[in-house]
């Protein structure tokens, strides 16, 4: 029996131990928007660039926004560059996304104390394709913490939120990322 669609917008994902060499190996995602019919769009959320929107653009327009960071967003649209805003809200108890913001947008969400991240790319699926892929358990549907925020990235946000979920998923997270090194 099917059980009804997943609610996914503003659902933080990570991707499955098994995407061993994939793109998403070790991935944190956000999922910025899902329409069922329609298809989904996210973010990575731990795989920075080390580079800031100051080094990449110099529109005078943007030197506000000059430390900014840019973070690999995903492999849809590599050429495209994404200003989202993001904060924790302490009385949900989730994260909030805010995107995609203009330069004026991105500079009044951040006097609002939304943290601003520059996304070169972004992930994408089209309608279903995300709800089959966890059906071939290819993604792991996780609480959102506000640690996904706190400035943890690369592979120890992947697992730092997988071992949050359980002792199986601590096992997980703990394997090398290359088992045969072993």
């Amino acid at each position: 029996m099917k059980s009804g669609p997943l609610a996914l917008q503003g659902a933080l994902i990570l991707a499955d131990p098994s995407l061993r060499g994939s793109v998403f190996q070790q991935s944190v995602l956000l999922l910025i928007s899902h329409e069922p019919g329609a298809g989904t769009q996210g973010l990575v959320l731990n795989q920075p660039t080390d580079q800031t929107l100051g080094d990449i653009l110099t529109a005078p327009d943007l030197k506000p926004l000059g430390d900014v960071p840019v973070y690999n967003g995903g492999p849809v649209s590599p050429g495209e560059l994404m200003l989202v805003g993001l904060r924790w809200n302490e009385v949900a108890e989730r994260l909030e996304s805010r995107s995609p913001l203009g330069v004026s947008g991105a500079l009044r969400a951040q006097a609002d104390g939304w943290e601003i991240r520059a996304f070169v790319g972004y992930t994408g699926w089209s309608a279903g394709q995300l709800e089959e892929e966890f059906e071939r358990h290819s993604w792991i549907l996780t609480p959102q913490k506000k640690s996904a925020l706190d400035g943890t990235e690369g592979t120890s946000l992947w697992r730092t939120l997988l071992r949050g979920m359980g002792p199986v998923q601590q096992l997980l997270s703990d394997l090398p990322d290359d088992p045969s090194l072993n």
